[in-house]
């Protein structure tokens, strides 16, 4: 869900946009920029949301009610939770609760750890970039040795440690290069990130398409931008199924299921157990 901002055709901006008595004017923030209104990142059809306001405020609370409720969503993943700050956050997580107690809210904060800590308390959790920044190093670009990334780890605990908020990991994602690419496709490298992560106690996420070996041609950087990392998926006989059976098998080792224990139907398609 993202609370920042709204498409420039939705009808609330467009309104605002048209008429400046309108009952959403103050929902915006309408300036003598070039633009003529405040952004996400300067992107005119991605006006930013004064969540300021209490009547744009409740309406994003309801929204985020409104899903919970009618459509029973198990929760959110909030984007660019930065923009709004962590004060909006503090009514939106009690929304959320209040809706459904066992709903699951956690962020989208691309800023370092003494940041990320105003939203304890705020929401369930947030994505770890610090620590998606060290396994990068670490395994897909040598930048650093295992006992540089040991030392990292333990203090990044440290710094944690007490705190009811979960920090959940992740080896890349749509908005960076990903991890096959930087790692120049080796795969080895991958598998002990996946390892790694599997290992670690916060709840870990997969880009789609890691875990079945998509990568991509060129860098977001070499003119091709974000569009780079955001490939199409790999379905039947284009994945990697010794891939894909390795991050299963770390999967049911995280979840401490054995998984031959069970029907054959378990097992991935396309995956035989002659590849252990």
């Amino acid at each position: 869900m993202t609370c920042n901002h709204v498409s420039n055709q939705h009808p609330i901006f467009k309104d605002a946009l048209a008429n400046p008595r309108s009952p959403y004017r103050s929902w915006f923030h309408f300036d003598d920029e070039d633009i003529g209104y405040r952004t996400f990142f300067g992107v005119p059809s991605m006006p930013q949301v004064n969540l300021a306001d209490p009547g744009a405020r409740e309406w994003m609370l309801d929204i985020a009610r409104y899903w919970l409720r009618e459509f029973r969503v198990d929760g959110y993943r909030l984007d660019h939770a930065n923009g709004p700050g962590p004060g909006f956050w503090s009514d939106f997580w009690a929304a959320c609760k209040a809706e459904n107690p066992e709903c699951f809210v956690f962020a989208e904060i691309v800023e370092p750890p003494e940041v990320l800590r105003q939203y304890v308390g705020r929401m369930d959790g947030a994505l770890d970039f610090h620590l998606t920044d060290a396994l990068q190093r670490t395994f897909a670009a040598g930048e650093w040795s295992r006992e540089m990334f040991d030392h990292f780890l333990e203090r990044h605990f440290d710094y944690w440690r007490g705190d009811d908020f979960l920090l959940l990991t992740f080896l890349d994602n749509h908005d960076m290069d990903r991890f096959l690419h930087i790692a120049g496709n080796n795969k080895e490298a991958l598998k002990q990130a996946a390892a790694v992560q599997m290992s670690l106690p916060g709840p870990p996420v997969i880009y789609y398409g890691t875990e079945v070996g998509v990568t991509q041609e060129h860098g977001r950087g070499e003119k091709v931008g974000l569009e780079a990392s955001r490939g199409p998926m790999r379905w039947g006989d284009e994945r990697d199924t010794d891939l894909l059976y390795y991050y299963w098998e770390l999967i049911q080792e995280r979840r401490k299921v054995k998984p031959w224990l069970h029907a054959e139907r378990a097992r991935p398609s396309g995956v035989t157990g002659s590849q252990t």
